[in-house]
């Protein structure tokens, strides 16, 4: 007898309907998990993410649905639905700064509070990860102990944390434990490569701990079920991993509305500098353009919101191309004219033989003016500037679109890297994006954050890249037809002065 079957996918529900002369019906629960990230989240970013999360507690968390849906949207409501005392809910608003924080999670309206765009989001993230947890929200009632008590140990024990100590540890076990992280194994991070992360990132902040509070932090992440800890190791447990994916999402969110300085801790250190010179052993262009001592490549006006560069190899012409969008906003006090830009090659080439060209937006906007900031030609390193079409006021934003060529470039490379830096972004990048397209197969894909390390100037970025056909993609239209494919890496907020990609091409 024949059978067949169906299969359908609803609100984290898989039913399978199998057919054999009779029906069988089976269905699978299952948790949908973005992909845990690396550990590529500058610190004041994380940080902030940390200090929001410790405001969800069960007291604000009603707080937040209630304004959220307009059943209630003032203090005096709000105490009324889920049986507290007014004086309680106004002091929970002020402690946790609902309000007065960097990133709001409500703000004032002529009939109450509302949430703002953010407080929406990282709400909803909220309460996704309740329902994963077991909790349904419709189901609870905000006045019942019992009910209370089962939101708590839901949001604990990154609810109430008292320092963001226990974020930064979260982060760590999640990015370590992650396939393609640090350690051969997927499953698990080492308690002393955990505890050396979160001392790094209180470092940055001017602030210390010890083995003893690292370990108290531990505790109490097993004691709620968050993590089990077995022969040194940590290991993320369903309500854990649930954790860190809340943890990462609002990160995420906080990244795309923040503007951060970069932490510049890697890029302007003398041990930096030092492990430029050593990179020159190997590719002269990545260390060339690495360096930051030139004030005229310094850019203080802009906050760089996406950088995304696809690298194209022409191997038979042994041609370096590249395609750029560049989209900036005016975080200075003056209106800005151009925006300036240096690229290394690897032999010396002369300015119009990039046959650099710019648009405004996209290949279809605007052509704009490109001018030159090398004095001597031929060289190793090609300044130029993009003019703006008309002056940039404070506030506003635009994108740049441009392609470069650098001739010969392929037959000098001593090893097959392409790498970007960000060392002259003083106000920081949101989100990056590098990739390469190529004719030939590539293997051995990794793409690298630089850290400069005395034991080792490369750590890996736990990222898995997106692969594509070039046909695929609208915006590289000049090369469809030609057969080129490649993957695309995205890092949001990223951290450190230089990033590579490494591969080798399959001839």
């Amino acid at each position: 007898m024949g059978y067949g079957y169906s299969i359908s996918i609803r609100d984290n529900i898989i039913s399978i309907t199998l057919t054999s002369g009779y029906i069988t019906s089976i269905t699978i629960h299952y948790t949908m998990l973005s992909r845990l990230p690396g550990r590529d989240w500058p610190t004041p970013v994380l940080t902030t993410a940390g200090k929001i999360l410790r405001t969800v507690t069960p007291t604000t968390l009603p707080a937040l649905v209630l304004i959220d849906t307009g059943a209630a949207t003032t203090q005096t409501e709000i105490a009324a639905a889920i049986n507290r005392d007014q004086s309680t809910i106004s002091s929970h608003f002020q402690s946790l700064a609902l309000e007065t924080a960097d990133v709001a999670l409500i703000e004032h309206s002529d009939h109450g509070y509302r949430l703002t765009d953010t407080g929406s989001e990282i709400l909803d993230r909220a309460v996704k990860t309740l329902q994963e947890l077991g909790i349904e929200l419709d189901t609870i009632d905000w006045t019942s102990a019992t009910d209370k008590a089962q939101i708590k140990a839901c949001l604990v024990p990154l609810s109430g944390s008292r320092s963001v100590a226990p974020f930064f540890l979260l982060d760590s076990v999640a990015a370590r434990s992650a396939p393609g992280g640090h350690r051969s194994e997927s499953q698990s991070a080492k308690v002393e490569t955990v505890t050396r992360d979160v001392e790094n990132r209180l470092q940055t902040m001017g602030k210390t701990t010890s083995n003893r509070q690292i370990r108290q932090i531990i505790d109490r992440f097993t004691d709620h079920n968050a993590l089990r800890c077995e022969d040194d190791h940590l290991i993320l447990t369903e309500k854990g991993l649930q954790h860190a994916n809340l943890l990462h999402q609002v990160t995420e969110i906080v990244a795309n509305r923040v503007v951060t300085e970069q932490s510049g801790t890697y890029a302007s250190t003398d041990s930096v500098d030092e492990a430029v010179l050593r990179l020159r052993r190997d590719r002269i262009s990545t260390s060339w353009s690495l360096e930051n001592d030139d004030p005229q490549l310094i850019d203080h006006s802009h906050f760089y919101r996406q950088l995304k560069r696809i690298d194209f190899l022409d191997r038979p012409a042994n041609e370096w191309n590249s395609f750029r969008w560049v989209t900036i906003e005016n975080v200075g006090t003056n209106p800005t004219n151009a925006v300036v830009h240096k690229e290394s090659g690897e032999n010396k080439i002369r300015f119009e033989d990039m046959d650099p060209i710019a648009h405004l937006n996209d290949r279809d906007g605007q052509r704009l003016e490109i001018n030159t900031l090398t004095d001597q030609q031929p060289s190793f390193e090609q300044k130029i500037e993009f003019l703006f079409p008309q002056p940039l006021p404070p506030g506003e934003s635009l994108t740049i679109y441009y392609r470069l060529t650098w001739p010969n470039e392929l037959a000098h490379y001593s090893s097959e890297t392409q790498s970007i830096s960000l060392t002259r972004y003083t106000h920081g990048v949101g989100d990056l994006q590098f990739g390469i397209v190529d004719k030939v197969d590539h293997v051995g894909v990794n793409c690298q954050q630089f850290i400069g390390e005395d034991d080792d100037l490369w750590d890996s970025v736990s990222n898995t890249p997106d692969y594509f056909a070039a046909d695929e993609r609208p915006e590289l239209a000049p090369i469809h037809g030609e057969d080129y494919t490649g993957y695309l890496y995205t890092i949001r907020a990223p951290d450190y002065p230089g990033y590579r990609i490494c591969y080798t091409p399959v001839e």
